[in-house]
């Protein structure tokens, strides 16, 4: 995002050309789909940790039990 020198909003993922929120480069369309994006990232970013860590775990259990001999 390049911010705009006449007070426009230069969009999210294009040209807007809204009037930007006042102390923010971008409009209440453009902010809310950026949280959107943000929210959407955040939530795949963790879901891809949390399989990651159930692997280790599972991984890891074998390894911590006793030896049978």
């Amino acid at each position: 995002m390049t911010p705009s020198t006449d007070g426009t909003c230069p969009g999210h993922t294009g040209p807007c050309g809204r009037a930007a929120m006042p102390g923010d480069p971008y409009c209440a369309r453009c902010r809310i789909a950026s949280q959107r994006d943000r929210d959407r990232v955040i939530q795949e970013w963790e879901a891809v940790r949390d399989a990651a860590v159930a692997a280790a775990k599972a991984q890891e259990a074998p390894e911590a039990a006793p030896a049978p001999f």
